[in-house]
């Protein structure tokens, strides 16, 4: 299997052999090595300013936190795998619910938030995004395309998790995702694996389907 673009149908075991690793890049070594690194090095300045462009955020090394070419492999392999066009690996699973909350939304805007979320998701809606100045409103996991009924002119992002931190309700993404789109409003979904198997490439699709941002999140199986 060769390491490029090209579209192809492999089933998901094969996929995961090959995503990720790119052995001409590595003397033909197949596993991609592990790097430890924290500090890079430039050329000079003019090349160290270049890599910040956000657009090369998954092509250069930088900063050790911000990615290496290990971690690079495994978001590849991610994304492919879910159907994404990006992954990015995130310190926890609050840090991956947070990073989309803040990408989407600004001083003055309003986000639907299910009220059965991870606890810490809550506290940060509850005691962040209100010194923003952005306002949440809590709506039930089964409300569906009820929720139409909440959205604001200022809505700018929908909150979905599915099952629920607190009470497991499966939420019907498809048709909240809908009302959202049609607002355009972005949709972030969280899917838990340790309490159920991920439907995210179901989701990813759905984004791409209707042509608005759609985050998801899932956090490992323990």
């Amino acid at each position: 299997m060769k390491s490029d673009d090209r579209p192809r149908n492999y089933r998901k075991d094969t996929l995961l052999t090959h995503l990720g690793r790119h052995p001409e890049e590595h003397h033909g070594a197949v596993n991609p090595p592990v790097y430890h690194a924290s500090t890079i090095l430039s050329a000079n300045m003019a090349e160290w300013e270049a890599k910040r462009a956000p657009g090369r955020r998954f092509d250069v090394v930088r900063y050790g936190l911000l990615g290496t070419p290990t971690t690079f492999a495994l978001e590849e392999a991610v994304a492919a795998i879910e159907g994404g066009y990006r992954a990015m690996l995130m310190s926890s699973g609050l840090a991956a619910i947070t990073a989309p909350l803040q990408a989407c939304l600004k001083c003055g805007d309003h986000v639907l938030m299910v009220d059965s979320v991870y606890g810490p998701a809550r506290n940060f809606c509850e005691k962040v995004l209100t010194r923003c100045g952005i306002a949440t409103t809590y709506y039930d996991p089964l409300i569906g395309e009820g929720i139409a009924k909440l959205m604001r002119p200022n809505t700018k992002a929908v909150f979905v998790e599915s099952p629920g931190s607190q009470s497991l309700e499966v939420q019907d993404i498809p048709a909240i995702a809908a009302v959202a789109h049609e607002r355009g409003a972005c949709v972030i979904a969280v899917f838990t694996r340790d309490v159920a198997e991920t439907k995210a490439k179901e989701a990813t699709e759905l984004g791409k389907m209707n042509g608005y941002p759609l985050f998801f999140t899932t956090e490992p199986e323990e």
